[in-house]
């Protein structure tokens, strides 16, 4: 019982310290105190590294991948996805530890995550810590390999796409070529990552989300959930065009898949509510961050890819790259009242007129700053609350993430049996709940 209370306490503090180093540390404008700062916070990074990508027997997708880097199980097949059968054909020549290997891969993909949040924000460190339960832990606990090696490439994508719509002369035919190349290389890795053919593209059109109603854009999104919650309709495209689709990828195995516990509850009013939340709070984020309308347009993006995603088994992971946006603009949502407030400063010092009012004159058309006073912090803090509550009973619900095990000393002093480390969170699960965890296929 102490292992399990410890581990769960373990994932909670490197959440919190995530966010106490943006948000608890009193900022001081020395540069002796801003160097420390970076210090920590570099220190944190390296602490995600260690904890998040050398994960030993938490999660369940490495008891699949090991065995076929090892031994070659069963052969991946050229044609569909060549780069995941160059890898898992010569990579073990190279590095023969399998652990190793999924360490350094992990790794690349942290990577390629904190690269995207930290070209859209400073506050990478909480937005970091935020996206644990929101996406890493999924990505670099659970570990869908061959995904997640395909989605390295789909961050740098997003990086480049972000860069082009924020920065002045970044349009670029190279950076558009970028773009395309780094999407078409996520393809050889896995082939459901062929629809970010059609999603990158459809991201160039995000910021124009801002100049669309909230409340239109509310009642498209009510309908796709009416849309994806008929389990007949999903169910009869399942054995339709879907499933056709499935066969020439060879993504049969998939077919399998229970949509309701794949997308964690594809009826969740939770979402919905976070979606009224994201739409309303517009105004002062758009207002208060000059990227505002780019991170707004993104997490839209997000809600409605991740509604119309339910309708593939396993869909629901198409939309984690857009994912970080969602994360970023809860973060922006903790700081809008504190940046319009500097800002609001800089300008009655410099004696300017603010292009944008807080409080706008009374006029007969609707304002297009009406929802400047809705309480977005204190909503932005009931989300991360509440979504730390569901990671928390995930964590207890689940044999993935406790006990923790990291395979750093083991990496040293050599490897636990395969059965063993297969059953060791198996066997704890057992103990903490009394019931027999089902196996599964997490590829």
């Amino acid at each position: 019982m102490l292992s399990w209370i410890l581990s769960t306490i373990l994932y909670l503090a490197t959440i919190a310290a995530g966010l106490f180093l943006d948000f608890g540390v009193v900022a001081k404008t020395d540069v002796r105190s801003r160097a420390k700062h970076i210090k920590w916070k570099r220190a944190y990074l390296v602490w995600l590294y260690v904890f998040l990508c050398f994960g030993y027997m938490t999660g369940a997708d490495w008891r699949n991948y090991e065995p076929v880097y090892l031994y070659g199980d069963y052969i991946l097949h050229f044609l569909t996805e060549p780069a995941s059968w160059f890898v898992f054909s010569y990579f073990p020549k190279v590095i023969p530890d399998f652990f190793l290997f999924m360490g350094i891969v992990k790794c690349l993909y942290l990577f390629s995550v904190y690269k995207l949040v930290s070209t859209v924000t400073d506050k990478w460190a909480s937005v970091l810590a935020l996206l644990i339960p929101l996406k890493l832990g999924f990505m670099l606990i659970q570990n869908p390999l061959r995904f997640m090696m395909a989605l390295i490439f789909i961050n740098f994508a997003l990086v480049y796409q972000y860069k082009y719509l924020s920065e002045t002369g970044s349009h670029s035919r190279k950076m558009v070529l970028l773009i395309m190349v780094f999407t078409i290389i996520s393809i050889l890795f896995h082939t459901s990552c062929v629809v970010y053919l059609l999603l990158i593209p459809l991201g160039f059109l995000a910021p124009k989300l801002k100049k669309v109603n909230p409340w239109v854009l509310y009642g498209i999104y009510l309908f796709f959930v009416f849309l994806t919650s008929d389990l007949t309709l999903i169910n009869s495209l399942k054995r339709g065009a879907i499933e056709t689709v499935q066969q020439y990828m060879e993504m049969s195995d998939y077919a399998n898949y229970e949509l309701e516990e794949a997308t964690g509850g594809i009826r969740n009013p939770i979402q919905i509510l976070f979606v009224l939340i994201v739409l309303i709070s517009r105004d002062k984020v758009c207002a208060a961050f000059k990227n505002g309308p780019i991170v707004y347009g993104y997490t839209l993006y997000y809600f409605f890819m991740s509604r119309l995603t339910v309708l593939i088994p396993t869909g629901f992971r198409l939309s984690l790259p857009f994912n970080i946006f969602f994360a970023i603009f809860i973060i922006y949502m903790l700081e809008a009242r504190l940046r319009l407030s500097r800002l609001s400063l800089e300008y009655k010092r410099a004696g300017i007129v603010q292009p944008q009012p807080v409080r706008p004159a009374p006029s007969r058309k609707r304002s297009r700053y009406r929802y400047m006073h809705f309480p977005v912090r204190v909503c932005a803090q009931l989300m991360i609350v509440y979504t730390l509550l569901s990671f928390s009973k995930k964590m207890w619900t689940s044999i993935d993430f406790i006990p923790y095990s990291n395979s750093i000393p083991y990496l040293v002093i050599g490897h636990k049996p395969f059965e063993y480390r297969s059953q060791y969170n198996m066997d704890a699960y057992h103990a903490r709940t009394g019931k027999y965890f089902e196996g599964r296929d997490d590829r």
